[in-house]
């Protein structure tokens, strides 16, 4: 019983803390542009993506928007794989694809083995939703290999 109680307490605790950043970043949006904006966004589509995911999409959507005010490639890479995931759960995993590979691109181009290694991840997830297990699985065991790569550079004093 007692564990039950600490648990509680925690997930309560957790839940109030998401939910003050949550409105941290909202007020903050308000008065931030280009990208400044761009980042806000995305990190409120990560807070929404399992809670609210129409909010999700609606913040995909703005950040989206800014797209072409973006000139950080890593940010770039993250507005494209969490426009990804949120077309994912919207069960359009063809068009996930396309957003997914359009990071995977700019990834390679800046030689980011984990960005590279989350591009990979999010069109694995989307060839699972088309119901293309093997393909997924194949994709997603790449990205694996590709960030334990990059985890062994980043040990090594490498990157």
């Amino acid at each position: 019983m007692r564990h039950i109680l600490i648990s509680f307490l925690i997930l309560v605790f957790t839940m109030a803390v998401t939910a003050d950043s949550i409105q941290k970043l909202e007020e903050k949006l308000e008065n931030a542009s280009g990208e400044a904006k761009a980042r806000i966004l995305v990190d409120l589509i990560e807070k929404y993506l399992d809670s609210d995911v129409r909010k999700s999409i609606q913040y995909s959507n703005q950040s989206f928007e800014l797209i072409s005010e973006i000139k950080d490639p890593v940010l770039k890479i993250r507005v494209y794989n969490w426009r990804a995931a949120v077309l994912r759960f919207k069960n359009n995993p063809k068009q996930a694809i396309v957003f997914a590979e359009k990071s995977l691109e700019i990834a390679k181009k800046i030689g980011n083995k984990d960005l590279e290694s989350q591009s990979l991840a999010q069109i694995g997830r989307a060839y699972d939703g088309q119901n293309q297990f093997k393909k997924g699985l194949k994709i997603l065991k790449n990205a694996l290999e590709l960030s334990r790569e990059a985890k062994k550079r980043l040990l090594e004093g490498k990157i």
